[in-house]
């Protein structure tokens, strides 16, 4: 599976029984194609207001999106032009749960309030 699209074979498939993904996005005309980088929910306490927001981001097209999880759906989706960044790489958390954001060119940038 590619998301929510089946991969290999492209037609007739059987997805055996797998967990579709709550979320996925389309990745036409971009020549990196899409790699997702996998995020974290944010659970700090500097931004009250995002608790519980799952963090990700694409590695070729830079951008930082999330959502909330409820019910099996995500909602309040929402993109981070502010946090947007070339190459991000990971995210990792602190013991506090504050997020920060990595990139292939060494930055670690911490998500703080605006």
């Amino acid at each position: 599976m590619e998301g929510s699209v089946c991969f290999n074979p492209t037609t007739n498939y059987n997805n055996g029984g797998l967990a579709l993904p709550v979320l996925d996005y389309p990745h036409t005309n971009n020549p990196c194609a899409a790699s997702v980088i996998r995020g974290h929910v944010y659970r700090g306490t500097a931004i009250p207001v995002i608790q519980g927001t799952y963090f990700y981001a694409d590695f070729c097209t830079g951008f930082v999106r999330s959502f909330r999880f409820n019910n099996g759906s995500a909602l309040e989706q929402t993109e981070w032009p502010l946090l947007a960044a070339s190459s991000i790489t990971s995210f990792g958390q602190d013991g506090l749960g504050e997020l920060y954001i990595l990139t292939r060119g060494g930055t670690v940038s911490r998500i703080v309030p605006n």
